[in-house]
């Protein structure tokens, strides 16, 4: 196959055959920031202790899931709309 397509595919149908394929632009990412540090050294230090990071992780699902129950109960949405069926 040639570098200009007849196939009719449309995929190099545009492009000269002298012009180079453009490779596409690796992901910059910011790693001067102090955010980028501390991540950094909290992905090292949960490599190093993997039995800490499973023993805090139970504990923040709880968590997680006791301030949802209590969001759900105390914020009212289980009550009905009343100014919805007031309109009938």
């Amino acid at each position: 196959m040639s570098t200009n397509d007849t196939t009719g595919t449309g995929i190099d149908a545009e492009r000269p055959a002298t012009e180079p394929k453009r490779e596409p632009k690796p992901k910059r990412r910011a790693s001067f920031t102090p955010f980028a540090s501390m991540r950094t050294a909290a992905i090292a230090f949960a490599h190093a202790h993997p039995q800490l990071v499973a023993a805090l992780a139970a504990p923040a699902a709880a968590g997680m899931a006791l301030l949802l129950l209590w969001f759900i109960v105390f914020s009212g949405f289980d009550a009905p709309a009343t100014f919805i069926y007031a309109a009938f």
